[in-house]
């Protein structure tokens, strides 16, 4: 289901396989991304957090720790306790490198958007003094 981007039934079945296995960090793991690409973002960190509880070593996990958290806006979260653990665990991990990139991309995009609200802040400033 997952594969053919029918998230709602993926999140049903992986539901219902986590009621049989209720420790397996695959389903978890799976649920989490199912949940993330149904922009649920809260519960894709619930599922993410589990993976790596159960397993620590679960590289997957978290990348997914990493994606969700990310989703959230949780930056500085997404790249030290998500994508740096998966490279701590796999330096090759190209879903944490790419997550990382990520991240990074939002922080100059974020840095960049503030730093246009301040000029336009100040720009609104300087005409209202210079109407007095």
């Amino acid at each position: 289901a997952f594969r053919s981007k029918q998230y709602t039934k993926a999140v049903k079945h992986y539901t219902d396989a986590i009621g049989i296995d209720p420790e397996n960090v695959v389903l978890f793991s799976n649920r989490s991304a199912s949940y993330l690409a149904r922009g649920e973002k809260s519960r894709s960190l619930h599922d993410a957090q589990a993976c790596v509880r159960f397993d620590p070593k679960f590289v997957k996990g978290y990348t997914r720790l990493g994606a969700a958290l990310m989703s959230l806006g949780r930056l500085s979260d997404a790249r030290k306790i998500g994508y740096g653990k998966a490279l701590e665990l796999d330096p090759k991990c190209h879903a944490a490198k790419d997550g990382i990139d990520k991240v990074s991309k939002m922080e100059r995009a974020k840095i960049e958007s503030e730093r246009e609200l301040a000029r336009a802040a100040s720009e609104t400033q300087r005409k209202i003094h210079s109407d007095d």
